[in-house]
């Protein structure tokens, strides 16, 4: 059977999703073999087009000793697969040979928008994707979640000795700290609403208990590339990452 990969707009409120019209595939099987004289995988007892496999798909060959490799389907029928790109050995009587067809990660093309929020990126599994990642489908379809990141809040304050801006609050699931709404070290940030510290700059660490600070203060987001000047509260801080 065809497998599928589907984007979620995630709580967007303007644009629309990719679609993805590439088929996936993915089968586990020991009756695999290698043949070099036409650069094939062939199959017994299961069909390789009953698992979704066609010309041009993108693959990557896992548990095989001399043929662990990626190559593109130049054909395929039920019963082989002839490979370009990858040279193939001759192999035989190997255990769970799997084949899986490799996903690249389509961008924000439907232009996703939602209200407050800035786009990132993708996400499946608890694993983040920027446009154009691949990862290896696995036995069932996938769906890829649009991931925004934002912060606002009025009980941020700026901590110059840190050059860090840093929550007071609790963090909870409505309000979740800087990680739980998608920023990364390294990721530009855009700061505004504050009245000394409208700045942009890049995350050198997020930290969800200081030890240098009551433990009550959950979350600092430690910034390069910008001097961060003391200021104990601004209504309404919004940060949004690049």
């Amino acid at each position: 059977m065809a497998l599928t990969v589907t984007y979620n707009g995630n709580s967007n409120t303007g644009g629309t999703v990719p679609i993805d019209n590439n088929a996936y595939a993915f089968i586990t099987n020991n009756n695999i073999t290698f043949l070099a004289v036409d650069n094939s995988i062939n199959i017994i007892g299961d069909s390789f087009l009953t698992s979704g496999f066609i010309a041009d798909q993108y693959i990557q060959v896992i548990g095989s000793v001399l043929n662990n490799t990626f190559g593109y389907i130049q054909s395929a029928t039920a019963t082989k697969i002839i490979l370009a790109g990858a040279a193939i050995v001759n192999e035989s009587d190997i255990n769970q040979i799997t084949i899986a067809t490799i996903v690249t990660v389509l961008g924000n093309t439907g232009s996703l928008t939602r209200a407050g929020y800035k786009f990132v990126g993708w996400n499946y599994l608890d694993t983040e994707y920027v446009s154009g990642a691949i990862f290896r489908i696995d036995d069932s379809n996938v769906t890829l979640y649009a991931q925004w990141a934002i912060y606002i809040r009025n009980d941020i304050a700026f901590n110059n000795i840190r050059n860090a801006i840093q929550i007071d609050g609790t963090p909870t699931l409505t309000t979740p700290d800087f990680g739980g709404v998608g920023f990364t070290v390294g990721q530009t940030v855009n700061i505004s609403g504050s009245s000394k510290n409208n700045v942009s700059g890049v995350i050198a660490n997020l930290t969800s208990a200081d030890p240098e600070f009551n433990p009550a203060n959950k979350t600092l987001m430690i910034l390069s590339g910008v001097t961060i000047v003391y200021e104990e509260f601004g209504a309404n801080i919004i940060v949004v990452g690049n």
